[in-house]
């Protein structure tokens, strides 16, 4: 019978130390993969909690900001309206620096009841510009024949070196002109438009008024009507202006009508 050789024996026997050599293949347990779930956990549980915490101090530092700017705009209001208050003083001041001088009438009537009136504008304060003088001018309240006026009509810069405001005064007693020695001159239309002309003398006209201007701006009750003007007027030369009335009259429709 046949007998295996030594060499292979030897060669097996080898081979089983070196196996008993080789360390244990690594078995995770039970124990050791709840251990490390756990840190897991734990891991995901603190970072939660630093995004947490990370987010609650950008908010905080937002609400500050916030807050910063908020007073900032709250300080910057109270500046302005501080320059606010300073320049109305300041420009109270000033307006009550401001002074008429020498209001003076003009010689003639502008129109019925108008007359134009002029005062020179003292600022008062040296230092204003020519247009800060000229623009005070112009909104400086002014006090005519008892009357309170805001501002003048308008303001110049004369070439003597003064500001004057102009005003058109109304209600000026010497300056209502009236009507009298009326005149009947009969008919004058027929048909289906009867008329009927009256003429009346104007008078209390001032030697520079405008007589043109003084009649047509002068009104009249006549047979009951009103008149704001004439409905036209004459200049009959040394007989003065006069004003003409045209009044519509039924019993003109079948007269015969009369010239002038």
């Amino acid at each position: 019978m046949h007998q295996p050789s030594n060499s292979y024996h030897g060669r097996d026997l080898a081979l089983d130390e070196r196996s008993s050599l080789r360390p244990p293949r690594y078995q995770p347990s039970a124990d050791n993969s709840e251990k490390r779930d756990r840190l897991l956990y734990i891991l995901v549980f603190l970072l939660i909690v630093i995004s947490y915490l990370l987010g609650r101090e950008q908010k905080r530092r937002d609400w500050e900001g916030q807050e910063t700017n908020i007073a900032g705009r709250e300080n910057e209001m109270t500046r302005m309206e501080r320059e606010w208050k300073t320049q109305r003083e300041e420009e109270g001041r000033i307006r009550d620096s401001f002074r008429w001088t020498n209001l003076t009438p003009s010689g003639h009537c502008t129109q019925y009841g108008v007359r134009k009136y002029t005062a020179n504008f003292f600022p008062g304060y040296a230092l204003l510009s020519h247009d800060e003088v000229l623009t005070g001018c112009s909104n400086a309240e002014a006090i005519i024949m008892g009357r309170t006026y805001s501002r003048p009509d308008h303001c110049n810069f004369t070439d003597d070196g003064r500001y004057v405001g102009h005003w058109s005064v109304q209600g000026v007693p010497d300056c209502r002109t009236y009507f009298q020695e009326f005149q009947d001159k009969g008919c004058v239309a027929s048909g289906s438009s009867p008329l009927h002309r009256y003429e009346a003398h104007l008078m209390t006209t001032g030697p520079e008024d405008d007589g043109q201007i003084m009649c047509n701006t002068t009104p009249l009750q006549l047979k009951g009507k009103s008149f704001a003007n004439p409905d036209s007027c004459a200049d009959w030369g040394k007989h003065g202006w006069w004003g003409i009335f045209f009044l519509e009259d039924s019993e003109c429709q079948n007269l015969q009508v009369q010239s002038r």
